[in-house]
Formats: C-alpha cells, structure tokens, sequence
C-alpha cells in the first residue's frame, strides 16, 4: 500500500470515530445497558465482516494463527473494553472531548510501546516526540477544562 493511501486511510478511520461513538452510546441508551451496546456492536460488525470476507473470498491461514501465543487473541477483548468506555464516557464528555482524550491516551501509550519496544522494534521517545505529546495534551486541555 502507498503511504499516502496509508495515511488517507488511517485520517478517514480517525473520521468515523467520533460517529460511531455516537451511534454505539445512542445503542447504550436504547438499550440501556454500555455491556449489551457494546455486544450488538460487535456482532453487527462480525456479520459484516464476514460478508466482507465471503465477497472478496479473502482466506486465512488458520494453523498459523493457531500456532501465535495466546495474547495475540485478546485484541477483540481490548476493542470490546475501548467501546463499552467510549459508551459510558460520551454521554458526559461530548465527542470532542472524547475523540481528543481518546488521542491523547493513544500517543501517550504508543510513544511508550514504542520507546520499549513492546510488539514491535524499538523506536526510542526524542525531543520531537515530547514536544508533539506536550502539543497534543495543551490541545486537550483547551478542549477538556470547559
């Protein structure tokens, strides 16, 4: 994949965020239950992607993914978690606020995997780095203290 399809991709995946939350806490209201909202969610999202896989007749190499330790299964239950929190914390925060804390705990946390090199090589915090993150959390607060 080219890298600017790459990062049109990812800005349009960014996009959609701050509708889906708004959709899956209106599910969590209708509801009225974050766990059962975030159930319906996934099982929407499952069906429509193995319509995606069956069309496309995309395949999988299952003893591979057989043989990969057992954390590389749990990433389902990281996304169910992330949903069920953006769920409850929309309702209060609004989408703004939301999507930018959102942001902020990613770079913060991806800054660190990367600095130590969890999953994937090292690639060590620099001073560009910092002051990106000391950007982006001046920007949340802007949004967050009203």
């Amino acid at each position: 994949m080219h890298h600017s399809l790459a990062i049109g991709l990812a800005a349009l995946g960014g996009a959609v965020l701050p509708l889906q939350v708004l959709i899956n806490a209106r599910l969590g209201q209708g509801l009225g239950n974050a766990s059962w909202a975030t159930a319906v969610s996934f099982v929407i999202g499952t069906l429509g992607l193995l319509v995606w896989i069956s069309l496309s007749r995309q395949q999988a190499d299952w003893p591979g993914a057989l043989a990969l330790p057992w954390w590389a299964w749990v990433g389902g239950l990281l996304g169910a978690v992330y949903v069920s929190l953006t769920i409850v914390t929309v309702p209060v925060l609004g989408a703004t606020a939301l999507v930018v804390l959102l942001i902020l705990g990613q770079m913060v946390a991806g800054t660190l995997l990367d600095h130590f090199g969890v999953l994937t090589p090292v690639q060590p915090v620099n001073g560009a780095k910092l002051l990106g993150l000391g950007l982006v959390l001046a920007g949340t607060w802007l949004v967050v203290k009203n």
